[in-house]
């Protein structure tokens, strides 16, 4: 039997939530017969999607995390790695910062490269000015550049990437069947949750200042003094998560704001939600925005996230710049408009291209066409 070809998917740690999940959503839909992903990662720790990496055939190779000051380290150990693994034909790299340095040593290894830009944003002024300078070198190194929007594509990659010929878009699809509308399962949340009629407006994604949960927190104080039933449902960890709930209790919600941490059952709590708000400062394209509307979600999501976003009539786009007042009203509306019946939501998210069966199909022939001859 041929073995599959092993696609080494570069990045920094495997937790749950952005890049990861997408790419998480692929490994598990693709041919594992055909295709295999093995990951190098930036840390020594054990991570939340190691587990089930082992468990579906993947490798996982630690490298040091590279911080600007270990070039010549971190290089090293890069070096080492193409040579001891010659079957990692095809490179795919989800780290821009120092794409410059391990795509470059990969090419030297005769290796297929491929850079990923999943953000439309690079932060603040100062972090904007080094990250582009760290980029610059990628369309060098990069033998693909790969996007999940075209704003993505242009912020990592220059003004007008995604018109180039080794230029692909890379939809963050979705398990469609997976994310369906499942009224059992909404039922069964909410008396988990004790949560009965409320109406849940809910938010999945890490605790990171770019997620703009505090302004979340503002939007629902407003839409609360509007409807006294209001929930907001909080999915996902991280750094801030501290400052938040200070935050919900500073504004006098903490007993109407749940916080469920890291959850392996986002399906089911989406089931249980009645909206979903995603008023992120920037964005390349969440993978919970599809998974929201493949739910039958009425979605709002910020003028930070690229339009591509929105990939059903369920979806749309706010400025931030609207408040929380406007945005409590854009709620109102949103509820009040919303289909009666929501299992139309993943079909509709499948008929846009977003269904991830689809998607890693097309993948498994992409990573085929391209692998570099280099003998395993």
């Amino acid at each position: 039997m041929t073995e599959p070809l092993r696609v080494l998917q570069v990045i920094r740690v495997m937790h749950r939530g952005g890049a990861e999940s997408m790419i998480m959503n692929l490994y598990r839909a693709i041919d594992r017969r055909r295709i295999q992903f093995d990951f190098m990662v930036h840390t020594n720790q054990r991570a939340d999607y190691d587990d089930e990496i082992e468990a579906l055939g993947g490798r996982i190779y630690r490298v040091p995390a590279f911080w600007g000051f270990n070039p010549l380290s971190y290089q090293a150990a890069l070096r080492r790695h193409f040579t001891n693994h010659p079957e990692h034909r095809v490179i795919h790299g989800h780290i821009a910062s120092c794409a410059a340095l391990y795509l470059g040593v990969a090419r030297q290894f005769g290796r297929t490269t491929i850079c990923h830009s999943h953000s439309s944003s690079n932060g603040n002024l100062l972090e904007k000015l080094l990250l582009g300078v760290a980029h610059r070198p990628i369309p060098r190194v990069a033998d693909y550049l790969v996007a999940c929007s075209d704003d993505a594509a242009c912020n990592k990659f220059g003004k007008d990437a995604h018109h180039r010929a080794n230029y692909r878009f890379i939809a963050n699809a979705v398990d469609t069947e997976a994310y369906a509308f499942d009224p059992q399962a909404r039922a069964e949340v909410r008396q988990e949750l004790g949560l009965g009629d409320a109406t849940i407006i809910g938010h999945v994604g890490r605790f990171v200042d770019v997620k703009n949960h505090l302004f979340l927190l503002e939007v629902f104080r407003d839409y609360r003094a509007k409807n006294s039933q209001a929930h907001l449902l909080l999915v996902g960890d991280g750094h801030l998560r501290p400052t938040v709930e200070k935050k919900a209790a500073e504004l006098g919600l903490s007993p109407f704001v749940t916080f469920t941490g890291v959850r392996g059952d986002v399906s089911r709590l989406m089931s249980a939600m009645d909206l979903f708000c995603v008023p992120s400062k920037y964005e390349g394209l969440p993978v919970v925005t599809v998974e929201a509307q493949a739910c039958g979600l009425p979605t709002l999501i910020s003028t930070g996230v690229p339009d591509q976003a929105v990939v059903t009539d369920l979806a749309r786009r706010f400025p931030l710049l609207d408040g929380a007042e406007g945005w409590a009203r854009h709620i109102e509306t949103a509820l009040a408009q919303a289909p009666p019946h929501r299992g139309l939501g993943a079909v509709q998210v499948a008929q846009a291209g977003f269904d991830v069966k689809t998607t890693a199909a097309w993948l498994a022939d992409f990573y085929d066409s391209i692998a570099s001859p280099t003998s395993a």
